[in-house]
């Protein structure tokens, strides 16, 4: 439980390459598998999947000019049985394939759905009225501090989105001891406008790394964190951005 309170602390303080591509390609392998990517300059370059003569998934991920980058997912009759990390083609990380294996959440106060991680333990009945949602991962045998997850809200009002999210920003590095920003931006990844933050920071003596995303949606800020042990956090970084731009609006 004081993990759970101290993560929640900490959010409560907190109120592709552009290019021209080719059209679209479907091709076959000379296993006889179907692939699904766009190419430029002859080399596949974005969201690649491949498909088996069935039709089902064989493995997905992004390439960039031609090289692995990023998550790739692998499956076997449509379940996901490995996960890894590539670097520039280079094979970076073996994931727990188990953090990829999503189910949505509905949060109604923000009217979206949110992916989550199965095996995480999810609590949408908090009594802070502004956090919609924690999540946990069971690591109790790996680590003093595991990976968690923190989904809050608030109205913005007449507050541009940017000048909210700066605030936020220098609220955290105020009031936060060994607070540190490794990177702020403003994200091209989603749709919806957002801002994202990597961070450095301290708990009950756990060094620990997160990211922090803020989506604007409705008028509302949708505030994503998640965090885990400093010396964890190549394992999860890419999981959470993925997560924290996975949040839609339902239609």
């Amino acid at each position: 439980m004081k993990k759970i309170y101290t993560y929640i602390l900490l959010i409560a303080l907190v109120s592709f390459v552009s290019c021209k591509n080719e059209t679209s390609t479907s091709s076959k392998s000379q296993s006889s598998n179907e692939i699904e990517a766009d190419k430029v300059n002859g080399q596949y370059h974005g969201k690649y999947i491949e498909l088996n003569p069935k039709g089902a998934k064989v493995k997905e991920g992004y390439m960039l000019k031609g090289k692995k980058v990023g998550v790739w997912k692998y499956y076997q009759n449509n379940d996901l049985v490995k996960a890894e990390k590539y670097v520039n083609d280079s094979l970076q990380l073996v994931l727990d394939e188990n953090d990829y294996k999503y189910e949505e959440k509905y949060l109604k106060e923000i009217n979206s759905y949110l992916a989550i991680p199965k095996n995480w333990k999810t609590n949408l009945d908090l009594s802070n009225q502004n956090i919609l949602l924690t999540s946990v991962k069971d690591c109790e045998n790996q680590s003093s501090y595991c990976p968690n997850i923190v989904v809050s809200y608030e109205e913005l009002g007449n507050t541009q989105f940017e000048d909210y999210v700066i605030k936020n920003v220098e609220a955290l590095t105020d009031a936060i001891e060994n607070f540190k920003e490794i990177e702020f931006k403003e994200s091209k990844i989603s749709r919806i406008p957002s801002f994202e933050l990597k961070y450095l920071s301290t708990t009950n003596e756990v060094d620990i790394a997160g990211v922090l995303i803020w989506l604007e949606i409705n008028n509302k800020v949708i505030t994503f964190n998640g965090n885990s042990p400093k010396n964890e956090i190549s394992n999860y970084r890419l999981l959470f951005q993925e997560l924290g731009y996975s949040i839609t609006l339902k239609q």
